[in-house]
């Protein structure tokens, strides 16, 4: 059966060779939220469909599930489409919230925007949020007007085609942050309509390629003590499916962890890695464990003793959640760090 979790433990580790995140991300500082509402890495049942997850907004578009490099992905395949998450318990969004997803787009698509993210306010209103080749824009219904800030060198004219782009949103209370990749481009103070729920517009024009996302999820609480009781849990810690190279966004909560470190010289860290039921149990005991593994090896190359520091991986033998809904699945997808002396 194909494996979605995604899991940590610490234990002691030999391999210091894997691969570390790149150092142009030591600046980035986008945090995403601990609990997950919704996330969708597109890998389905027999019998599931694209409807289970998603709304089809306005009753037109279409979409559907296809393979690209060995991943499962969403493709965007007619003008018009709409799609609005089936959020767990299909609730409202609440004040304070992320996004994150991966996006491709062809480069005949030219200066035409791809995959753009609604936010629909409880009034009626919308805000556009719609990345380019040539900057990132939101349109922001009350002053009629749109914020443009145009997109770092690396992803701009035609390198922000044919490649994935890591696309970030946090919204808390009124303010609003947008990054691509590692790069933060827009902070919006007040965007004054509070978003009560959202939907992602793609238009895929005559005979173009279609536009594909992957890796979508949307997520909130923030915690202000990340090691309350010696213990700090976290679904922040990402991989691709069935990988164990650390995703490069997991460097905010791996540097939260660094820092805690460096503050406290005496206190050792487990780390443990948790999947969820998905797949073989011995397969998801192996992932877990170089899961484990690279989170280890990610905090020795930033200066913490490897005599500090445990790794194991636990797979599915410690399920938060037993039931299989898709909600408990994220749950139990999570890293945890636990202080010993």
């Amino acid at each position: 059966m194909t494996k979605i979790g995604l899991a940590i433990t610490i234990l002691w580790v030999t391999t210091l060779n894997a691969q570390n995140i790149d150092k142009s991300y030591n600046n980035y500082d986008f945090i995403a939220g601990e609990k997950t509402i919704f996330e969708d890495k597109f890998i389905y049942g027999n019998n599931e469909r694209i409807s289970d997850h998603w709304e089809f907004l306005d009753g037109g578009g279409a979409a559907s599930i296809q393979n690209k490099d060995n991943e499962n992905v969403l493709s965007m395949d007619a003008f018009y489409t709409r799609l609005k998450p089936k959020t767990f318990g299909n609730k409202i969004l609440p004040s304070d919230f992320t996004i994150e997803y991966d996006a491709w787009l062809d480069a005949s698509y030219d200066a035409t925007a791809g995959v753009t993210i609604v936010f629909y306010a409880a009034n009626g209103k919308e805000i556009h949020v719609d990345p380019s080749r040539e900057a990132i824009s939101v349109f922001l219904p009350i002053t009629e007007k749109n914020v443009v800030v145009k997109n770092p060198e690396p992803y701009l004219d035609d390198k922000f085609f044919n490649r994935w782009v890591h696309f970030s949103i946090a919204v808390h209370k009124n303010q609003m942050k947008i990054y691509i990749d590692q790069y933060k481009q827009i902070e919006i103070p007040d965007i004054i309509e509070i978003p009560t729920y959202m939907a992602i517009w793609a238009d895929r024009q005559n005979e173009k390629p279609s536009i594909l996302i992957k890796n979508f999820r949307l997520a909130t609480g923030f915690p202000t003590n990340i090691f309350e009781n010696g213990k700090f849990v976290t679904r922040n810690i990402k991989f691709d499916v069935n990988k164990s190279v650390l995703k490069p966004e997991s460097i905010t909560t791996i540097k939260q962890v660094k820092d805690y470190l460096d503050k406290n010289p005496n206190i050792k860290l487990e780390i443990n890695g948790h999947t969820d039921s998905d797949g073989t149990d011995e397969a998801n005991l192996s992932l877990s464990q170089k899961r484990a593994d690279a989170v280890k090896n990610q905090l020795v190359s930033m200066g913490i003793e490897p005599n500090r520091l445990v790794a194991k991986g636990f797979g599915e033998t410690q399920l938060l959640d037993k039931s299989t809904t898709a909600e408990a699945k994220a749950n139990n997808r999570r890293v945890e760090f636990i202080t010993a002396k």
